[in-house]
This record gives C-alpha cells, sequence and structure tokens, in this order.
C-alpha cells in the first residue's frame, strides 16, 4: 500500500485488481448474481456512453455522474472509461482560465454546451478531485495530480466563517459573482481531505479537513442520522437555536449515509448508527426518517441507489456480514432498473458498480 488513503481504497495493490473489469478472476469474489448485475451494468453503461453521453433529459451533463464514474474507472484501473471522464472534466467541468483566476479550480455543477456557466459545485468538485488523485496514483500521472490539488485550493475558497461558524458555502453563482449562504453536509469529505493533507503536508488542506470532520460530528442528529443543512445565518435571530436543522425534522437515509461514508475512517461511529438503522428496515426500506427519533416518516420506499451508498458505508466500515444482507436487498432494485432504466442512468450506474467493487475491496480483505 502506498499510504493509509490507498489502502483505504485498494489503489496501487499490484496483483489484486488483474485487469480490474467486472469480467476479470478478481470479480469471482462476489455471488454469481452480484457479478451478473454488475456486468449488465457496464453493458448498458458502455452502450449509454456511446451516444451523446451523460445528458439528463434537461440536455445538461451532471458532474456528479462524471465523478463517480471517474473514481469507479481508476479504482478497477480502466483507463479508457478514465480517460473519457478526465478529458470531459478538465476540458468542460473545470474552471482555469487566466482571465477569472478567482474562479480558478471551481468545477461547475453541471454542462451544456452552447450554454453559459450558471454556478460551480462543492460536492462535485471534490467527487472530481477524487477521481483524478486516484488516476495520478494508479497511472503515476502528475498533470492529474495538479489537476486535483487545484480544485481542492478552489473548493477551500469556498470557505466561509459566519456567526462563528465555519463552513463550504455550497456554490459560486458566476453570472452574479456570488456566494450561496447556506451549506449541506453532502459539501464535505473529511477523510479524502485529511489523506491528501497527510501526503502533501499542505496546511491549508489540513486545516479545511478538520474542520470538516468537526462540523460533519457536530451534525449528527439525536437518533444518529444526519442533519443535512447548516445554516448559521439564524444565529442573528435565534442566538440558541441549532444551525444544523432538516428541514419539518425529515431527513433521507440516502443523505446521511453518503456523509457517514466520507467520514468512515476517521468517524466510523457515525456510519455504525446508520448502517443499524437501515439494517432495522432493510426489508422495505423507506427514503425519510425523522432526525430527531429515527423514526420512519413521508413513506416512500427507497431505491437502488440508497441501497448502494448503504452497501458502501458498510464496506468502509468492514462489516461484512451486514453487507452481505444488504447486497442482497439491493440485488432486486438493479434488476428492476436495468429493465426499467431511469434517468439520472450514468448517476444510478455509478453509485452502484461503485457498491459492487466496494464489497470486491471488501472480500478482497482491503477494507477496513
Amino acid at each position: 500500500m502506498l499510504c493509509c488513503f490507498l489502502s483505504f481504497f485498494g489503489v496501487g495493490c499490484v496483483g489484486l485488481f488483474g485487469c480490474g473489469h467486472p469480467g476479470s478472476p478478481a470479480a469471482e469474489l462476489l455471488s454469481p448474481k452480484s457479478q451478473s448485475l454488475w456486468e449488465q451494468l457496464r453493458q448498458k453503461t458502455d452502450a449509454w456512453l456511446k451516444k451523446p453521453w451523460g445528458r439528463r433529459g434537461d440536455g445538461f451533463t451532471y458532474t456528479v455522474d462524471v465523478g463517480h464514474l471517474m473514481v469507479y474507472a481508476a479504482l478497477i484501473k480502466d483507463k479508457p472509461l478514465y480517460q473519457l471522464m478526465r478529458d470531459f472534466a478538465v476540458k468542460n467541468l473545470l474552471q482555469n482560465s487566466k482571465d477569472d483566476p478567482y474562479t480558478k479550480g471551481f468545477i461547475l455543477w453541471r454542462y451544456k454546451k452552447g450554454e453559459a456557466p450558471d454556478a460551480s459545485g462543492t460536492t462535485e468538485a471534490l467527487r472530481v478531485a477524487e477521481g483524478l488523485w486516484l488516476g495520478h496514483k494508479v497511472w503515476k500521472s502528475v498533470e492529474d495530480k495538479e489537476f486535483a490539488l487545484l480544485i481542492l485550493k478552489g473548493y477551500i475558497r469556498h470557505e466561509y466563517v459566519d456567526q462563528g461558524v465555519w463552513f463550504i458555502r455550497n456554490y459560486f453563482n458566476i453570472a452574479t459573482r456570488s456566494f450561496s449562504i447556506n451549506t449541506y453536509l453532502v459539501d464535505y469529505d473529511p477523510d479524502f481531505l485529511l489523506e491528501v493533507g497527510k501526503e502533501t503536508k499542505d496546511v491549508t488542506i489540513q486545516q479545511a479537513a478538520k474542520k470538516s470532520l468537526a462540523l460533519v460530528k457536530k451534525a449528527v442528529a439525536p437518533s444518529g442520522l444526519i442533519y443535512p443543512l447548516l445554516q448559521p445565518e439564524v444565529l442573528t435571530l435565534l442566538p440558541k437555536s441549532i444551525v444544523f436543522f432538516a428541514p419539518n425534522d425529515i431527513v433521507k437515509i440516502l443523505n446521511s449515509a453518503s456523509v457517514a461514508e466520507r467520514v468512515a475512517m476517521y468517524a466510523p461511529e457515525i456510519g455504525q448508527k446508520i448502517v443499524d438503522i437501515g439494517l432495522k428496515h432493510i426489508d422495505d426500506l423507506n427514503k425519510f426518517f425523522y432526525a430527531s427519533s429515527g423514526e420512519l416518516a413521508m413513506r416512500d420506499s427507497a431505491g437502488a441507489v440508497t441501497y448502494a451508498v448503504l452497501l458502501r458505508l458498510a464496506c468502509r466500515l468492514g462489516e461484512k456480514k451486514k453487507a452481505q444482507i444488504i447486497e442482497g436487498k439491493l440485488a432486486p432494485h438493479v434488476e428492476f432498473f436495468l429493465k426499467n432504466s431511469y434517468d439520472p442512468r450514468l448517476y444510478v450506474t455509478g453509485e452502484v458498480m461503485l457498491a459492487y467493487q466496494y464489497l470486491k475491496m471488501l472480500k478482497e480483505g482491503i477494507f477496513p
């Protein structure tokens, strides 16, 4: 292993991956059904990428889709897929103009040819930076490392302190030259920032990582789920109020699991509670829960992405038995998606294929 971060993600482990494609011998570590579903998802993805790829119904390519597929491609060492995602991101999503030095390193949250850029994306920046960082580790690309660090510096320029609370502002509006005044907990990735900070010894990244970790820990609700929003400005009216909140006290378990996945290395106790909440309702998982009590709210059955993120979280925590239970419950949702593919297609495939890759890595002994 090259470092703790690589150990966690399995990159650079000679001999473990083979060619990295789901059809390779290493994929036999998965159950026959999971392996089959994984391969079918990849075939679907390859077919979609042969068309004007990435576009959703509104004609935009969304950066989160590109980022997930880039990370996936790096983990399985699929250079053609990685190169396709990487080149698109660098050319169309990365803001790197000498004429606008302030936005240098910002990542657009979506892109459509002929449309003026509207806003940056912070979750999106983290996913693209992670993909480039992993790509740099796999293929020894100095340029991709530099791009990853450029994006992280741009991401950190979204930081702000309001009412004594540090946070990363959700986006920068390129047209109005103004930042949003709130933030979402999915805008943070302490594990990734901490590991990059360790390797580069970059003080700015290290400080942002530590502040991010502290912020996520504070966002845990009484139930163990995670409040999705932070808006410090409310302190001007309600000095004793909690700045972390959920509208009507309702949270998506998907969002909570997504945030917990990004602190699984340095705050695993957060993820453990969320996985257990998911398992308690795993036979018919609901999307929505009350943050304060953990009880069901707004009855709506979860789909493939929610099960996939819970599976990834369990894998990163090293919970083999729990991961196997979630794997079995994920399968019918993947089968439904394969038969009735729905938008956002590449988002769904990226999330689910990463889950199967994580499961394979768990069984290989790479996690935790």
